[in-house]
């Protein structure tokens, strides 16, 4: 269920997350055949199809034998093309979804806005402004945040805080667009110690991306190693504020996937090409049967 993120005061942070999906990794073995060669120059092996084209000299030697007499957009063309466009289809938008975030604002239910302050770290002005903190997260979410502070009687029953936290998720309630900021802290050993975890609900992926997530963690961690338990809270969720419910994409990631785009353009370009090569010499041809050798170079002369 849903996403973790935590730390301590011993461990630094932590983070883990079981909603998303690994991608799935494809293997392309290459298809038999040999491959059509042409060039501009006669090399052994090939056909002539030279053409005039407005006035204009061709040259043009290639190993398929039927250049020059089939239609430039036949059924082979016509296949490349709709593989090429499905292969663009699925790469550019598997990449858009892996590397974008589509964010938008959820309806989680506002009464599980709440403060539970077990171990009195809190004063009641300080539980007020929190609590105006959640309404804002709320209003700009959708997503409602439970704040909670214990002692460490649950490490007598889990191990892991992060499973602790999940079955406090659950007996708040059973929808998944939540989210527990779970809070522990005791003395031991005269020194005082503490441990929180952070649980996120499945379907709050959407207005809180995993970035905006590991920010929120970090900037937590950090005000609780130099502050205390107010200022984490209030320092952490203001600095994610604006990011909730955001469609955000990095920079880079965006030049990448420019780049991809390029390359299709560049082989729907070189196609269209072809097809517009194909028919000049298939005009050609048909115009002067006689230019059209049915036969290939079978020696190559050179200069000495």
């Amino acid at each position: 269920m849903g996403r973790h993120g935590g730390g301590s005061s011993s461990g630094g942070v932590r983070r883990s997350s079981s909603s998303r999906s690994s991608s799935s990794r494809r293997r392309h073995r290459s298809s038999g055949g040999t491959a059509i060669k042409s060039s501009k120059k006669p090399f052994k092996g090939s056909y002539d199809r030279s053409y005039y084209y407005n006035g204009r000299y061709y040259p043009y030697y290639t190993t398929d034998e039927k250049f020059g007499i089939r239609d430039g957009f036949d059924l082979g063309m016509l296949g490349s093309l709709i593989f090429l466009t499905i292969h663009m289809i699925f790469l550019v938008g598997g990449m858009c979804i892996t590397l974008i975030h589509f964010g938008e604002k959820i309806e989680g239910s506002r009464a599980r806005i709440q403060i539970v302050d077990t171990i009195d770290l809190l004063t009641p002005k300080e539980e007020k402004e929190i609590m105006e903190l959640l309404d804002q997260i709320y209003d700009k979410s959708g997503m409602p945040v439970t704040i909670m502070t214990q002692n460490f009687d649950w490490k007598d029953y889990y191990y892991d805080i992060e499973d602790y936290s999940e079955d406090v998720y659950h007996e708040i309630g059973t929808d998944e667009t939540a989210a527990v900021v779970l809070f522990t802290q005791e003395e031991v050993n005269g020194s005082v110690e503490w441990e929180y975890d952070m649980c996120f609900g499945d379907d709050t992926i959407t207005c809180i991306s995993d970035g905006t997530m590991k920010k929120l963690i970090y900037a937590f961690q950090e005000s609780m190693e130099k502050k205390n338990l107010y200022h984490a809270i209030t320092d952490s969720w203001n600095l994610v504020m604006e990011d909730l419910a955001k469609t955000k994409i990095h920079p880079v990631y965006l030049i990448l996937i420019g780049l991809v785009l390029c390359f299709y353009v560049a082989c729907y370009i070189q196609m269209f090409s072809d097809i517009k090569k194909r028919n000049h010499a298939k005009q050609y041809f048909s115009e002067n049967p006689q230019m059209l050798k049915s036969y290939p170079i079978n020696y190559i002369i050179t200069k000495k």
